[in-house]
């Protein structure tokens, strides 16, 4: 994997966490597009035909909910202290963000790995 795929990640943690921020919903819609980013571009960019490589899907998944939650969670302790009070903030804590992440990313992102993969079982079986 390139430097270009880890800074992406910084940026879609980022971005989720912001997500979040604003709206629940709306990071619920962000971690739709960033799971189908993540199983995508590991698919088609790098993807060894090995089993160990559904691990790195996992992992990579994982991480990139628990970087949004966390940026979820900066971003709240930053409004707070310049005095701002929200009621996502409020309201949602790490734990709760990290599962809305996890859940939404792991569910479109490994859905998609998983019709790709057994697709690709499919059409290697036929033959």
């Amino acid at each position: 994997m390139t430097h270009r795929f880890w800074r992406s990640m910084v940026v879609i943690c980022l971005l989720q966490g912001v997500a979040t921020t604003v709206n629940p919903y709306v990071g619920m819609l962000a971690g739709m597009f960033i799971g189908l980013y993540l199983a995508t571009h590991l698919w088609f960019e790098d993807h060894p035909a090995t089993w160990w490589y559904d691990l790195i899907l996992c992992a990579t998944l994982g991480s990139a909910a628990l970087g949004g939650a966390g940026a979820y969670v900066g971003i709240c302790q930053m409004l707070r202290f310049a005095g701002i009070a929200t009621g996502v903030c409020q309201s949602l804590g790490f734990a709760r963000a990290f599962w809305l992440h996890l859940s939404m990313i792991g569910f479109i992102g490994g859905g998609f790995w998983l019709s790709v993969r057994l697709w690709a079982w499919w059409r290697l079986r036929r033959r």
